[in-house]
């Protein structure tokens, strides 16, 4: 194990993981790139195996033995032989990537409010949330601040396995959301691009958050950005503040906590390198290397 591995916090000391995230192969937009699904499958194994945790099967089964399941959605064949392992007193916990990634912003394992925030997805990508494909083209991520890169390949994770289509990139024509980290306001860059394709929805990640926390299509017009107004007496935009730590329009239903889904910008420490580094992270040796 290099020094570099060997500084980092044994987070996962003593727990033997199944990691197993079903999703597409390839991402959207451009078509012959890996999928934002594949690229955070690599990022979780990486995370675990450097911060002590003992990898102990990648394929879509069940070992016996496993303390934690990393996976998509409950009806993965390795999450419904974990629920069976469950009921016959088996002590594994299931969770999707998001708490792994979690632990290491919050410096140890999460273990409060174990619920739904942190779980797998309920169903599969098809048909994925029912009605968000067919309202939906491709999705873009727009503002996610430098240092958050873990952020963006979630919510591309999840646009990927709740019928959506990631695109990084692709013809402002073929799309028709723009999830931002902003709310309220368009950025300069984000107003330019709203009057040239009006028909693109800028909208507030907290969107396909709600969307996934009801596994249904969540009207996104409260959570729709607009174009600066000098009148405008609320509270000004701040590209980097997420959407929880600013007033949104009033809809009659808040988006869920930032705290409970995703990853806080002050508290956040970098797991993942540049975008084009794509290659199959380096495991350390021993019980991680796959």
């Amino acid at each position: 194990m290099s020094a570099s591995q060997s500084q980092k916090p044994a987070y996962f000391s003593g727990l033997a993981f199944v990691v197993h995230l079903d999703g597409p192969q390839l991402r959207g937009y451009p078509p012959d790139k890996e999928s934002y699904t594949q690229r955070l499958r690599k990022n979780v194994i990486r995370i675990i195996c450097s911060h002590g945790g003992n990898i102990i099967g990648l394929d879509d089964e069940y070992v016996e033995g496993a303390t934690h399941v990393i996976a998509t959605h409950e009806q993965q064949q390795l999450v419904q032989q974990a629920r069976q392992a469950q009921s016959q007193g088996a002590d594994v916990l299931v969770f999707g990537p998001q708490w792994v990634l979690s632990c290491i912003e919050y410096g140890g394992l999460v273990t409060e409010d174990l619920g739904q925030e942190w779980g797998v997805l309920p169903g599969p990508r098809d048909p994925g949330v029912p009605g968000f494909s067919a309202y939906t083209n491709h999705i873009r991520v727009s503002g996610i601040p430098a240092d958050m890169k873990d952020l963006r390949m979630l919510l591309f994770f999840w646009v990927e396995n709740m019928g959506g289509i990631s695109a990084d990139e692709t013809r402002a024509g073929l799309t028709s959301h723009v999830l931002t980290y902003n709310s309220h306001v368009l950025t300069p860059q984000q107003q330019e691009l709203q009057e040239r394709q009006p028909h693109i929805r800028h909208v507030n990640y907290g969107w396909l958050l709600k969307c996934r926390h009801t596994w249904s299509l969540v009207d996104d017009e409260p959570f729709l950005l607009r174009p600066a107004d000098p009148y405008d007496q609320q509270q000004p935009y701040d590209p980097q503040q997420p959407y929880d730590q600013q007033q949104l329009p009033q809809s009659g239903d808040e988006p869920p906590s930032l705290l409970s889904c995703e990853l806080h910008p002050q508290q956040h420490q970098q797991q993942q390198g540049q975008e084009g580094q794509d290659t199959e992270p380096g495991l350390p040796p021993g019980p991680c290397s796959w």
